[in-house]
């Protein structure tokens, strides 16, 4: 079968399960070779998923073949057959398939599969990644029995612990200065200065929310210079907009006071709430 690509676009619960059963059918089916499902992959997003897809193919061949079959069961099989054999019959004009021969062919599919069912490649993405990965270990220079941790505080409290063990001493090196100064601003703030990995575990975390991930990628191409830069830019605009708002409310303090209006400030909340009469 020729390679193309098919897009199915639908909705929950509209039947796409079945439509990438038949589509698997189709492939599997369209030659006299049973061992042809060896070579086709099918990938899904869950195990649950995958795991019922598996059961949907399987059950398939096999109903294509049960004589026990009655009443709905039996006319839901043969209108899949029916389907798939019409659809073959258009794809392959030449071929003249008929019913009875993708009967034939799916019970030795299905023996097929149940003898050498590791090959029935139906898996998520998760799965087929890790097999590449495990495939190319010596060039990606990962030991070969890596282990994937799903676990996405354990990974971040590891790289935070990397990092903080990169600190030392030297008078030149800028991590360690950056985050000194870090911590000393916030005691200077009246905050705790001593929770800094809490907090670098916290922004780390932003690192693995896909809503910012091609913001974090660009950021990738600055130094740790570029950022000190930046934050040296932004302090500075920061306190050009609070001494502007400062100044304009002195103005308008002014201003009601000129006016005669009666002014009432309220301080029972953590900040002062003015009333103007």
């Amino acid at each position: 079968m020729s390679p193309n690509f098919k897009i199915l676009s639908s909705s929950a619960g509209s039947g796409k399960t079945y439509t990438l059963t038949k589509e698997y059918l189709k492939l599997a089916l369209h030659t006299a070779d049973p061992d042809y499902y060896r070579s086709i992959l099918a990938i899904t997003f869950t195990n649950d998923a995958a795991a019922e897809m598996k059961e949907r193919i399987l059950g398939a061949l096999r109903n294509f073949n049960n004589p026990s079959l009655s009443g709905g069961e039996l006319q839901k099989s043969e209108d899949l057959l029916d389907k798939i054999t019409d659809e073959l019959q258009k794809r392959f004009p030449d071929e003249h398939f008929d019913k009875e021969q993708l009967r034939q062919r799916a019970g030795l599919l299905f023996t097929q599969i149940l003898y050498n069912y590791s090959d029935f490649s139906v898996s998520t993405i998760d799965s087929f990644v890790n097999k590449i990965v495990q495939a190319f270990t010596k060039e990606l220079n990962i030991p070969y029995n890596f282990e994937v941790d799903l676990d996405s505080q354990t990974l971040v409290s590891t790289a935070v612990q990397l990092l903080l063990d990169k600190v030392s001493n030297r008078k030149d090196d800028l991590l360690s200065e950056t985050l000194e100064q870090y911590a000393l601003e916030k005691a200077r703030e009246g905050r705790s200065w001593n929770t800094l990995p809490d907090d670098l575990a916290d922004f780390a975390k932003n690192l693995l929310n896909e809503q910012v991930y091609e913001a974090v990628t660009d950021l990738q191409g600055l130094t740790l210079e570029d950022f000190r830069e930046i934050r040296k830019q932004l302090k500075e605009l920061q306190e050009g907009i609070l001494a502007a708002l400062q100044e304009d409310a002195v103005k308008a303090l002014q201003a009601i006071e000129q006016a005669g209006s009666p002014l009432l400030i309220s301080t029972r909340q953590s900040r002062p709430v003015w009333l103007f009469q």
